[in-house]
């Protein structure tokens, strides 16, 4: 399991490819799992990757029923403008996850992306993604992000102290444990009334046009 040995190379080819420009954010509602968790909380990032192939997942445990719409997550790559992400919800038994996802959103490029705190001088990158919404009953499960990007690249989960961290090399094969803590949130529904229609920022300005122009007659 490579851990540091490649973030080095990451970063290099990162810096060739500094002409991507990050994706436009989506909108997320309130953290339900996870608050506090962020980039700084990186010690390093492990391939996730089907086109490696590796599948990396956390285990996490909810207190009680939970409504999630939506992920967040940390990661570095070699081709930032590369997403092609599915991630999964896997049941628990015993502490033991299952092989066959509960839930699969196969969510592709529909994800926001944006620089965050470097690893040791390495880029990372923050995702967010809506999902579909989806109620989780209180218990353990893990949650599994994997990019494929292709053979000329690769995409790694930022990950940091802890013993939640899973990994396995192909679908159906078990899981098996590994030291460390892959960064992520879970996010609920977004409150509609938080978020402006489009039009009322259109409307708005100009209005303030109308008003410049009667304070500069009245001056």
């Amino acid at each position: 399991m490579r851990r540091w040995p490649w973030l080095g190379v990451f970063a290099l080819a990162v810096g060739l490819g500094g002409g991507v420009r990050p994706a436009e954010a989506q909108t997320l509602g309130p953290v339900v799992f996870g608050d506090g968790v962020s980039g700084a909380n990186a010690v390093g990032a492990i391939i996730s990757d089907f086109s490696h192939p590796r599948q990396l997942g956390s285990m996490f445990t909810l207190p009680s029923n939970t409504t999630i719409a939506g992920a967040r997550w940390w990661g570095v790559t070699t081709a930032p403008g590369v997403a092609n992400f599915t991630v999964r919800i896997f049941s628990t038994s015993g502490g033991v996850p299952a092989t066959t996802p509960l839930y699969n959103f196969a969510i592709g490029g529909a994800v926001g992306w944006t620089a965050a705190e470097p690893i040791g001088g390495t880029p990372q990158y923050r995702y967010d993604a809506t999902l579909p919404t989806t109620d989780l009953g209180s218990g353990t499960y893990l949650m599994s992000i994997v990019n494929d990007t292709g053979a000329a690249a690769d995409w790694a989960w930022s990950y940091g102290s802890g013993n939640a961290l899973r990994f396995r090399n192909s679908d159906a094969a078990t899981w098996n444990s590994f030291g460390g803590a892959p960064l992520f949130q879970l996010t609920g529904e977004v409150d509609a009334a938080a978020v402006p229609e489009p039009g009322a920022a259109l409307l708005f300005l100009p209005a303030l046009g109308v008003v410049a122009l009667a304070r500069r007659r009245r001056s």
